[in-house]
C-alpha cells in the first residue's frame, strides 16, 4: 500500500511541514513528530503516518503524551482517528454524546 513504510511516513511529515511550532505549548525549537496512536500500537498499520495522525511537539511535550496514553482522547476526538483506526471505536461514543 502507498501509505506504509517510507513512502507514507514522509507524506505524513510532508503534511507538517509547515508547522513551525509545538501544537501543544507553541515553543519554535526542538521540535519533533509524534503519532498518537503509536508505532508499537498498531504497527505496519497502511494510516500510520496519516496527517490526521501526526502532531509535532517539542521534545518535553512528547514526552508529556507518552508518559500517559489517556492524554491523547481529546485529539483522538477532535480528529476522529477511530475512522483510521477501529479500535479507538469507543471514543466516537464518548464524541458522539457530548
Amino acid at each position: 500500500m502507498k501509505n506504509n513504510g517510507a513512502w507514507g511516513e514522509r507524506k505524513g511529515y510532508a503534511a507538517l511541514k509547515d508547522i513551525l511550532w509545538c501544537e501543544k505549548c507553541g515553543i519554535t525549537q526542538a521540535l519533533s513528530h509524534h503519532h498518537l496512536v503509536f508505532r508499537g500500537e498498531v504497527p505496519r498499520h497502511p494510516q500510520l503516518h496519516n496527517p490526521r495522525n501526526l502532531i509535532k511537539l517539542c521534545v518535553p511535550c512528547h514526552s508529556w503524551y507518552h508518559q500517559k496514553k489517556d492524554r491523547r482522547i481529546p485529539l483522538i476526538q477532535e480528529r476522529k482517528l477511530w475512522e483510521l483506526f477501529p479500535h479507538l471505536e469507543q471514543y466516537a461514543e464518548i464524541h458522539n454524546q457530548s
